[in-house]
C-alpha cells in the first residue's frame, strides 16, 4: 500500500476502489501510536491509522480546557520505548502531553501511514474474505486483513438529558469541546459536575468569571497535587546519566501499584487516605460546615481519585457558589437548582464525564453472522478478553478495552503490555505457513475469563464502597477496572496460547454445500430478482448448522432495504422458500445475509481447521 504524503488516500483510492491493507488502527491517541511502532517492530508495515481529529494526540488534542494536564506522574505517562528526559513538570501540563505524542509519531515516522480528519463510520467483518470492510465518513473503503482498534475512553462527552436544555441563550459545551472563543471574563458561568476534569478547570474559571456557580452532585475525596517544577540539572541527570530515567519510571510504577491494597483492601487501607484527605482538607479550609459538605460518605478509592492544591482555594473565593441540591432545570437566563433557586449564567460548562465502555458503541461494528458488538454487549453484558478482544469478532483488537485499568497505573502501561499479545496473535496470519487468515477468540475462554474477573472485583473497593460512579454499569457490574496488581495484566499478555482462539482459514473451511446463482428476495411483501452467492455447513464441533452469504439486486433492494426491515424470504428456483436476515451492505454493493433457520440446500460437515 502507498499513501499519498498530501492526501493521505492510498493509490486504490485514488482511483476509487477499495484498498487492501495488512491492518488498519483506528484512533491516532496514545493506543494508535504504540500500535504503529509495534506494528513496525513486528515487521509489519502495510497498515494506515486512520484518526478523526487533525493530528495526533487523542485524549490530548481533544481536552484543552484550561488547566488540563495528566494526573500520574510525567516518566509513567510515556511510553517505555520514547522516554522524556526534559518534562516540564513532574505532572505534565495537556499542551506537553500533545508535543510528546506528535514527536513520538515523528521519531517513528508515523504521518506517512496516517489519514487524519476522516472519521470510521462502520466495520463489518466479511466472513468469506476474512477482512474487515471498514466505511469512513469520507466515502472511502478499506479492506483489512486485521483492525487494531484504539478508540480511547475520554473524548467522547456524557450529556445528561437536562429538561430545557435547549432553551438557554448563551453558550453550553462540554470539557472536553471546549469553546475558546467563548470569552469567560466578567461574565456569569455556570459549571456542573466536579469531576477529574472539573476540579482542573474550576480553578482557572474562577480567576476570569465575575461570578461562578458550581453544581456538585456529590463530593470527591481530593489529595494534594504534589507538583514541581523539575529543574535544569534534573533533566541533565535524565538525560545524561545511564539507566536514569528507567530508575525514576521504575520508583514511580511501584509506588502507584502499592495503592492496589487500598482497591481490594479498603477497609484496611482506605483510612489512610481518607485521613491524608481529610488532613488536606482542614490545611485549606477554615469553614467546619464546609469541610463536611465536601466530605464523602462512601469508601476512598470508591470513585475515580482526584489531587489538586488548587480546587478547595477557588471554592472560597468571594465570586464563587457551590451548589449542592442538584440541576432542576434550565431556562433562558440560567439553570434552576432542586431548592428552586435560579442561578443566573452567560454561559454553561459541562464538567459530566465521559461515556467510556459505551463510546465505542458508538460505531456499528458487524461481526461474525451479522452481529453487532452493541447487541452482543447489551445481550450478555460487555465481555472481553484481557481488554483487547471478544468472541464473535475475529481479527478485531482493542487497546484499553473492558477491564483493564484501575486508577492506580498509567494506561500507557496497558496500552504497551496489549500490544505485546496482539503482535503475537497476528502473527499466526502474518507469519502462517498453515492458511491461517481468521483468529477468533473462543468462547469458553472469554466466558471463564470474565468469570473470573467479576469474582476478584466483588471485594473490590468499587463494589463495596457505597458509591456509584462510572466504574458501574447500569446493573452493577465493573466493566473498566483491572481485578489486581497491573503486573497480573503484564505477565497474561507476555505469551499468547493459541489453544484459546479459533485459527482457521478461507481456503481450510471447506464449504459443504451452497448456491450460486439467480434467485428472488421478498422484502416488504415485494419480490426482487437477485443474483444470490449462499454457502453453509454442519459445524463439527457443536452441530449448528450456520449459511450465509450475499445477494446482489436492483435499485429497488436497497431502498426496500433501507425502510428499516431486514427480515426476508430468499426463493432459490426448484426449492423451498428460506428466511434470511439483511446484515449490511458490503463494499461490492451487495447485501450480506445471514440464514434463518434450515437453509435452502443440503448441508456436510465442514472441514475447520482449529489450533488447540
Amino acid at each position: 500500500m502507498t499513501v499519498s504524503a498530501q492526501t493521505g488516500e492510498t493509490q486504490e483510492q485514488a482511483s476509487g476502489t477499495a484498498a487492501l491493507l495488512d491492518v488498519l488502527v483506528v484512533g491516532a491517541g496514545f493506543s494508535g501510536i504504540c500500535a504503529g511502532v509495534k506494528l513496525q517492530e513486528a515487521g509489519v508495515y502495510d497498515f494506515l491509522i486512520v484518526e478523526k481529529a487533525e493530528d495526533f494526540g487523542g485524549t490530548w488534542w481533544h481536552n484543552t480546557y484550561p488547566g488540563c494536564a495528566v494526573d500520574v506522574t510525567s516518566p509513567m505517562y510515556s511510553f517505555s520505548f520514547a522516554q522524556k528526559s526534559d518534562w516540564s513538570n513532574l505532572f505534565a501540563p495537556q499542551p506537553e502531553l500533545l508535543a510528546y505524542a506528535r514527536q513520538v509519531a515523528k521519531d517513528f515516522n508515523l504521518r506517512p501511514r496516517t489519514r487524519f480528519g476522516v472519521a470510521v463510520e462502520q466495520l463489518v467483518f466479511d466472513e468469506s474474505a476474512d477482512r474487515w470492510d471498514v466505511s469512513l465518513s469520507d466515502g472511502s473503503v478499506y479492506r483489512a486483513r486485521v483492525v487494531i482498534g484504539g478508540f480511547g475512553g475520554l473524548h467522547v462527552p456524557k450529556i445528561p438529558e437536562f429538561a430545557g436544555l435547549s432553551t438557554f441563550q448563551g453558550p453550553v459545551f462540554h470539557s472536553a469541546q471546549w469553546r475558546h472563543d467563548v470569552d469567560l471574563q466578567g461574565k456569569k458561568v455556570v459549571v456542573i459536575g466536579t469531576g477529574a476534569s472539573a476540579v482542573q478547570f474550576v480553578p482557572e474559571v474562577a480567576k476570569e468569571a465575575e461570578r461562578l456557580t458550581v453544581f456538585m452532585r456529590s463530593p470527591h475525596w481530593v489529595l494534594p497535587r504534589l507538583d514541581y517544577s523539575i529543574k535544569p540539572w534534573q533533566h541533565a541527570v535524565l538525560k545524561h546519566v545511564p539507566g536514569a530515567r528507567r530508575l525514576l519510571r521504575a520508583i514511580a510504577y511501584f509506588l502507584y501499584e502499592g495503592f492496589v491494597f487500598n482497591l481490594f483492601f479498603p477497609k484496611v487501607f482506605a483510612r489512610f487516605f481518607e485521613a491524608a484527605s481529610k488532613a488536606h482538607m482542614r490545611r485549606q479550609i477554615a469553614d467546619p460546615a464546609l469541610r463536611q459538605l465536601l466530605t464523602p460518605d462512601w469508601r476512598f478509592g470508591c470513585k475515580r481519585v482526584v489531587m489538586s492544591s488548587t480546587y478547595y482555594p477557588a471554592l472560597q473565593r468571594p465570586n464563587v457558589t457551590l451548589e449542592h441540591s442538584g440541576v432542576a432545570e434550565f431556562t433562558e437566563h440560567g439553570v434552576r437548582s432542586a431548592d428552586g433557586v435560579l442561578h443566573e449564567a452567560d454561559v454553561v460548562i459541562l464538567g459530566t464525564g465521559f461515556e467510556t465502555t459505551e463510546g465505542v458503541l458508538h460505531l456499528p461494528i458487524i461481526g461474525r453472522g451479522g452481529t453487532s458488538l452493541a447487541d452482543a454487549w447489551h445481550t450478555d453484558g460487555p465481555e472481553q478478553f484481557l481488554g483487547l478482544s471478544t468472541h464473535g469478532f475475529p481479527n478485531l483488537f482493542t487497546l484499553v478495552g473492558l477491564n483493564t485499568t484501575g486508577g492506580n497505573q498509567s494506561v500507557i502501561f496497558a496500552i504497551e503490555a496489549q500490544m505485546h499479545y496482539i503482535n503475537q496473535a497476528i502473527r499466526w496470519i502474518f507469519g502462517s505457513r498453515s492458511g491461517v487468515t481468521r483468529v477468533e477468540l473462543r468462547e469458553s475462554v472469554q466466558r471463564r475469563y470474565n468469570r473470573d474477573v467479576q469474582k476478584k472485583l466483588k471485594k473490590s473497593v468499587w463494589l463495596t464502597g457505597g458509591c456509584k460512579s462510572w466504574y458501574l454499569d447500569s446493573e452493577g457490574r465493573n466493566a473498566i477496572a483491572w481485578p489486581g496488581f497491573s503486573f497480573g495484566l503484564w505477565c497474561k499478555t507476555r505469551f499468547a496460547k493459541a489453544s484459546d482462539w479459533e485459527l482457521s482459514g478461507v481456503q481450510s473451511r471447506q464449504i459443504a454445500e451452497g448456491y450460486t446463482g439467480p434467485a428472488e428476495i421478498v422484502l416488504v411483501g415485494e419480490s426482487i430478482p437477485v443474483e444470490a452467492e449462499v454457502r453453509g455447513h454442519i459445524d463439527p464441533l457443536d452441530g449448528a448448522r450456520p449459511w450465509y452469504g450475499r445477494v446482489v439486486g436492483g435499485p429497488s433492494l436497497g431502498v426496500l432495504a433501507a425502510s428499516g426491515d431486514t427480515t426476508a424470504t430468499l426463493q432459490i428456483p426448484g426449492r423451498e422458500a428460506a428466511s434470511v436476515r439483511l446484515a449490511g451492505q458490503d463494499a461490492r454493493g451487495g447485501f450480506r445475509v445471514v440464514g434463518v433457520g434450515a437453509p435452502p440446500f443440503a448441508l456436510g460437515p465442514a472441514a475447520l481447521e482449529r489450533s488447540g
